[in-house]
This record gives C-alpha cells, structure tokens and sequence, in this order.
C-alpha cells in the first residue's frame, strides 16, 4: 500500500484554567479506501492506502472544551503496472510423426484487473503446425514437416505483455532402407530400437511379386509383396529380440537386431 507521512502542528492558548491536555486524532473524512494511521493520536504520524485514489484526512484537537480541525487532502497513487514474466520452456529435438508437449510458465503482479491470458504462435518453421489448446501454458504441437520451428508464448495483462521463444527441431521420420537385388538384401544385417519402425523395402531384383515376410520365434509378424522397381513402406512394432526378413520364393534373408 501506498503511505503518506503527515506532520501536523497544534497549539493552544492554555484556557480553560487551569488548562486541559489537548486531545489530537487523525480521521479520514473521505475516500476509495480505507486508511491506517500508525499513531491516530499523534501529530506526527503515518498514513497508509490500501487503494489508490483521493483521500480528505482531519486532524482534530480539542481541550476539552473547545476543539477545531483542519483537513489535508492526500493523492495515493497505486503501483505501476510490471509487465507479465513468462517462459516458453527450453528447446527440444523430435522425429516426426512425433508431437510434443509444451509447457510454459508466465506470472503476474496482478495489475491492472488481476486477469493475465497467454497464447502460443509459429514465429518460424517451413511447415504448418497445430496446438491442441494455443490459449493454454500446456499444449500438444503437431508437426507435418521436418525443419527448425520457432513457438513463441505470449502473456498480456491487457496493458503489458511479454514473450519468450522456444526452438524445436523436427527431424524427418527414422526410416530403415532394404535394397533387395537379385543377389540378396543389402544390407544382410541391420540394427534397430524397439517400437514402431518403418522398413523402407527396394525391390530392384528384376522379379514381380516378390512376398516379403517378417518372422520371429512366435511366427510371422507381418508380410508384403512387391513388384520389380516399386519401393514399399512397411510399419511393424519390434520388440527386443531378432526378426528375420526372407523372400518367400527365394532364400534370401535379412537379420534385424531389435537392441534397447
């Protein structure tokens, strides 16, 4: 709160007889707010508003049989409003199809109305995005494309506002490539982690319907068929262990490594 210190002056010319102390209190005649006064009864003493505004302060003295006042008007001024503060978090690396979760902070003093409202933007980025919730600290970006991503979070308070920026890098979808020639696959062996994977499957063999098949101790996982020259993309979720890619009409085979 804002606080005033008043200094006021009494004297009197010591009637009645014999003469009576002088009483002194500090009042407020009007105003917004209410006032503390630290010493009501002292000339001396200070004032504070829990509001800004306008305020008539009184002094009264009396001795005891006559008794006079004087008021002092006295302007409290509120705090100057601080802009939000706000931070959009530390900056993150994804592969894509993943999306990511970013939560920001932002805080106030409560000036002028005590509402604060943030919103998420694309400063930079070659793709489009989405936010599941722009308006939230917390929200779920999607991305369609890789490239350098720069999300700003911006708090206002309707008279200041502020922003902070995070980068996030979009890498392109991990794809594991298999180059099948009349020889075999190339690679005859490959690692990969655990989860849903995408094999990227080049049949350059020369051959049409060629079936593909991925198999591991319980059986086979999944298979696909591909013509001479056509690329296929095939999703499969590894688990730790070994997978084994053959060729149905051929004794080819690939050996994939899932390692944690």
């Amino acid at each position: 709160p804002s606080v005033a210190t008043l200094q006021g002056q009494v004297s009197d010319d010591g009637n009645p007889n014999p003469p009576g102390q002088l009483s002194i209190t500090w009042t407020r005649v009007d105003g917004p707010g209410t006032v503390n006064f630290t010493n009501p009864n002292g000339a001396v003493t200070q004032a504070s508003f829990a509001i800004a505004g306008t305020y008539r302060l009184r002094l009264t003295v009396s001795d005891s049989v006559l008794s006079t006042s004087d008021d002092v008007v006295i302007i409290a001024n509120g705090a100057a409003n601080q802009a939000p503060t706000v931070s959009a978090g530390v900056d993150k690396i994804i592969n894509l199809p993943e999306t990511i979760t970013l939560i920001g902070t932002a805080s106030d003093d409560g000036l002028p109305s005590g509402t604060l409202t943030v919103l998420w933007s694309k400063v930079s980025g070659s793709g489009a995005i989405s936010f599941s919730n722009a308006t939230n600290l917390a929200t779920v970006v999607t991305f369609v494309t890789p490239g350098i991503y720069v999300l700003r979070l911006t708090a206002t308070d309707s008279q200041l506002s502020s922003s902070d920026d995070v980068q996030v890098v979009v890498n392109p979808e991990p794809i594991t490539p298999l180059l099948c020639t009349i020889f075999g696959f190339e690679p005859e062996t490959i690692e990969i982690a655990p989860g849903i994977q995408k094999i990227f499957i080049r049949n350059r063999t020369g051959l049409d319907g060629l079936v593909y098949k991925f198999s591991n101790s319980s059986g086979v996982i999944t298979q696909v068929v591909v013509d001479s020259g056509q690329d296929k993309f095939v999703e499969i979720e590894f688990v730790v262990g070994a997978v084994t890619l053959t060729v149905e009409q051929y004794e080819w085979s690939c050996q994939i490594v899932v390692v944690p």
